[in-house]
């Protein structure tokens, strides 16, 4: 069985705070964690580090954080051969400000509200991975995540 995983990919980073900063002020965190995110993202790596056979399907750009997503999504197994590398993309970064007192979180996002349109070539890229999947009379299942 193939799984599409087909929306939004950005990489996050998390920066915990033991108060929360005030405008205007330089602040510290003592720890960091960044990885890729986003629902669909997040749906095709864990299902790709279970065994799954996963297909992701998004818009990115061909810069340090896009490489940095496909980095992991490789190592947890993930297809990224449906992945759409345009320069009039912007790779989703996100910061995440996580108040380790009271456990909220502040998001902030970089990312475009509409992604480019598809070229004509990778609609038909597209449209070879449909035919292969159906020719293969395996079950497919789609998920599609919201931005």
């Amino acid at each position: 069985m193939a799984i599409l995983s087909i929306g939004f990919a950005c990489f996050d980073q998390f920066f915990f705070l033991n108060e929360w900063p005030q405008e205007n002020t330089k602040n510290f965190c003592h720890d960091f964690i960044e990885s890729g995110g986003g629902p669909a993202a997040n749906a095709a790596w864990l299902l790709g580090l279970w065994g799954e056979e996963v297909y992701y399907i998004g818009h990115l750009q061909q810069d340090l954080y896009g490489q940095r997503i496909i980095d992991e999504f490789a190592e947890a197994g993930v297809d990224t051969s449906q992945v759409v590398f345009s320069d009039d993309m912007i790779t989703p970064l996100a910061s995440v400000l996580v108040n380790r007192l009271t456990g909220s979180r502040t998001i902030i996002t970089r990312k475009m509200q509409t992604p480019p349109s598809l070229t004509y070539e990778q609609k038909l890229k597209l449209d070879d991975l449909a035919e292969r999947l159906i020719a293969s009379e395996e079950p497919v299942t789609i998920l599609i995540g919201r931005p």
